[in-house]
Order: structure tokens, then C-alpha cells, then sequence
């Protein structure tokens, strides 16, 4: 509630009616760097693999298979 003859601004507002403006617009950010971190985890990533590890992996199920190269 401001006084007369003097504007009331939005952050004075927010503070007697007890709302944090930007306490939204802070967990917004941290969701989205959430889910930014969340959709770059490769689910396929192995620590020990090199980049020959999947011609190996899969020679090795072209010859369980049964198909000889």
C-alpha cells in the first residue's frame, strides 16, 4: 500500500504482498540447466571403451551370429 500522491512501484508492491518476483524466474533457470545436464548423458557411454571398441563389439556379434567374415 503506497501513500498518497506517490506511485507504487512493482518491487514495492511485491514486498507488502510478501511475492518474490524473482525467486521464478531462479528455479526456471535451474530446471532448464537441469535438464540440459540430464539430455547430454550419454546412457551408452562407457569409460573404458576406445574408439576401436565398437568394430570389436561388433565383430564379435557378426560371429555369434554364425555369418563368418
Amino acid at each position: 500500500m503506497g501513500q498518497a500522491g506517490q506511485r507504487e512501484t512493482r518491487d514495492s508492491a511485491a514486498s507488502v504482498a510478501g511475492i518474490k518476483p524473482d525467486a521464478r524466474v531462479e528455479s526456471r533457470i535451474q530446471n532448464r540447466v537441469q535438464n540440459r545436464i540430464y539430455n547430454r548423458i550419454d546412457r551408452n557411454y562407457g569409460p573404458q571403451a576406445s574408439a576401436a571398441n565398437p568394430f570389436a563389439v561388433a565383430q564379435d556379434e557378426t560371429r555369434a551370429a554364425g555369418r563368418p567374415r
